[in-house]
């Protein structure tokens, strides 16, 4: 059985090219390749590889092949996982602000446009937040003086 039994279809082509630029380089940078296990379901191989020469001239490649298949399904997950959130944050109709330790605004949600319609003078409305949450509103009025 040869390699390139085991290699999808897909990246056979991203094969033949690794081929060359180890050919011309003699070494490859990380890339990663799908491959099929014995028992039928793929596995995603993040591979190096490089030549072993003998009197100048390559004779061996030799390589390392490390199983990312279950890094590969967490980023996704989590990537998700955070699209989800944002597109909630953004469409929330509540203004929702994220402050960091000196009171400096650092995310605010897409409602933030409502500050001007909730109010006829958003500094009334800030004014108010002061009132209630006096570094929120410190910080919402020097994010509302930025803006």
């Amino acid at each position: 059985m040869n390699v390139a039994d085991l290699v999808t279809p897909a990246p056979r082509e991203t094969t033949r090219e690794m081929r060359l630029v180890l050919d011309a380089h003699g070494t490859l940078q990380p890339y990663e390749l799908t491959f099929v296990r014995q028992d039928g379901h793929e596995s995603v191989l993040e591979v190096s590889a490089w030549f072993l020469y003998e009197d100048g001239s390559p004779v061996e490649v030799q390589g390392i092949g490390r199983d990312v298949t279950e890094r590969k399904r967490i980023e996704a997950v989590a990537r998700d996982a955070e699209a989800n959130l944002r597109a909630v944050l953004e469409h929330a109709p509540d203004l929702i602000l994220r402050l960091d330790r000196q009171g400096r605004v650092i995310y605010s949600s897409g409602a933030q446009s409502m500050i001007g319609k909730l109010a006829a003078d958003p500094s009334a409305l800030v004014d108010q937040i002061e009132a209630l949450l006096p570094r929120v509103g410190a910080a919402l009025r020097e994010w509302a003086q930025a803006a």
